[in-house]
């Protein structure tokens, strides 16, 4: 199944503020057979866990926050994000396998689309780690760095999201519990 979060019958601009959800079956005919999921106004963790309860596998969004996408790639769901259009568009593209087309790249993105924090994508591949807003140790953490990979755990409920380069582990809060996050080597 496939989630994408809707604004005025279009790819929403952001995930983490969207109010509505079109989910459709991957492989359907069309989108006529799609269903509709209202959002409230929980944590958007809770959101993501939600879709990942509904089945889907896949979402297709517009930008988001780095937490909402490293949490759920945490939880199993593939997120394709920098995506622009209207919904019937972006969705015959993905199942014909054309949304790298410049015309469902959101504004002011590159290919390949890779969201970052502060509202800007990078031309870096799809897999290759993003770097965060400054060197390692800025914003008051440890002139050490622990260098790239691994993962960033919650030492009260165990919780774990994927370590972005740049961005410090205990700068980071629980989508779980809100405690400070920890490093975890992989």
């Amino acid at each position: 199944m496939v989630a994408i979060p809707v604004f005025r019958s279009r790819v929403a601009p952001v995930l983490d503020w969207c109010s509505k959800i079109v989910i459709v079956s991957e492989k359907g005919p069309d989108s006529a057979a799609s269903r509709e999921m209202y959002v409230q106004e929980d944590s958007r963790f809770a959101l993501m866990r939600t879709l990942r309860q509904e089945g889907i596998d896949i979402v297709i969004c517009g930008a988001l926050s780095p937490e909402m996408l490293n949490y759920g790639e945490s939880i199993g769901l593939r997120i394709i994000h920098g995506i622009a259009g209207d919904i019937g568009e972006v969705l015959e593209a993905y199942r014909k396998g054309e949304l790298d087309r410049p015309r469902y790249w959101l504004p002011g993105c590159r290919e390949p689309r890779r969201y970052k924090g502060g509202g800007k994508c990078t031309d870096k591949p799809a897999g290759a780690p993003s770097e965060g807003p400054g060197p390692a140790g800025a914003g008051g953490a440890s002139k050490v760095a622990a260098g790239p990979g691994g993962f960033c755990i919650c030492p009260e409920c165990g919780a774990t999201v994927r370590h972005e380069r740049g961005i410090p582990c205990s700068s980071l809060r629980c989508p779980e519990c809100s405690s400070a996050m920890s490093r975890k080597m992989s």
